[in-house]
């Protein structure tokens, strides 16, 4: 994949086992905040692998990889992996239009927890400018790149965002010392930041992995699958032979596929189409409660390795 040249499907598969797990707990319907976690631990996957290939992490360089830091590494691996066209394209989305707008502004809940703030009173001034200065900036910084959209404008837009991605996931981590805000109740205010973010994670997680969205691995000519080809026949899209690695699981009279990065090869189809996210409520509909769909890896004839989407039985798949 162009995005992630390099990563082996093994790096790659780590990160997908906490997307999967997000989008189980979305259909389960948990806590936005338990799935923003999730996604926020596959992108952090992602961009640890990337590090320790392109920086070619080791123990000795272990200071500068310390130094830059968590959102510091997030940044230069959105702005590597990205093109300039990519984030503009991103930067204009309606997820990071809603992330950059939410209200009331998004607090760094450690600052607060250091200027020992009591949930019972109102937020301070200064120290609510304080906490909510990370913000603030991306705020100041989307205005000026909207009007001036600079490459180099747009460079500082997405730094912004990643300082302030960061505050997020540091937030949800330690949310057990999340104040309350003044209007709204606790898990209110966390839910709602975790929903706004869960979108612009999706988008992120689709651009990086080179649009899995518009993929699905087809294993096998059972008539499930041939219906597959079906609903999916009217679409424009290519057809390309390809091995994926698991095994087929005998469960209640059908056969299931079981992705494991470990297991055999299994030939199955490749079918990539622009419209194929319209299809996916219908085959979603069509596979029922049966099966999910998650992301794998699969190799192409040419030995290239793409991100794809597959159904697998539930409760089979280990994360």
């Amino acid at each position: 994949m162009s995005h992630l040249h390099g990563l082996s499907p093994q790096n790659i598969t780590k990160s997908l086992n906490h997307y999967n797990l997000a989008m189980d707990l979305m259909q389960t319907r948990r806590q936005e905040s338990e799935i923003c976690k999730s996604l926020f631990k596959g992108l952090t996957k992602l961009q640890t692998e990337w590090f320790k290939i392109y920086k070619k992490y080791s123990q000795e360089n272990q200071g500068a990889y310390e130094k830059i830091g968590e959102p510091g590494i997030f940044i230069e691996f959105i702005l590597t992996a990205l093109s300039d066209k990519e984030c503009n394209v991103f930067l204009k989305s309606k997820e990071f239009h809603n992330f950059v707008g939410f209200q009331p502004n998004i607090f760094d809940y450690n600052i607060l927890h250091r200027n020992d703030y009591d949930r019972k009173r109102a937020i301070e001034p200064q120290v609510e400018k304080e906490a909510s200065e990370k913000h603030r900036k991306l705020q100041n910084a989307f205005k000026r790149f909207k009007d001036e959209s600079t490459v180099e404008n747009q460079k500082v837009v997405m730094k912004k965002m990643g300082y302030l991605l960061d505050v997020v996931r540091l937030n949800i981590a330690y949310r057990g010392k999340t104040p309350f805000n003044s209007n709204l109740k606790k898990w209110e205010y966390d839910e709602a930041i975790s929903h706004v973010v869960i979108a612009l994670q999706l988008r992120l997680f689709n651009m990086l992995l080179d649009n899995p969205a518009e993929k699905l691995f087809v294993w096998s000519s059972l008539e499930s699958e041939q219906m597959k080809h079906q609903i999916i026949s009217d679409l424009p899209g290519t057809w390309t032979k390809c091995i994926i690695n698991g095994s087929i699981i005998n469960a209640h009279r059908c056969h299931f596929f079981h992705p494991d990065i470990n297991g055999e090869d299994i030939n199955a189809q490749f079918f990539t189409a622009t419209r194929l996210p319209k299809k996916w409520k219908l085959l979603d509909c069509f596979e029922g409660s049966s099966s999910k769909r998650h992301l794998i890896t699969g190799k192409l004839q040419n030995g290239q390795f793409v991100v794809a989407n597959i159904y697998v039985k539930p409760n089979l798949y280990m994360v």
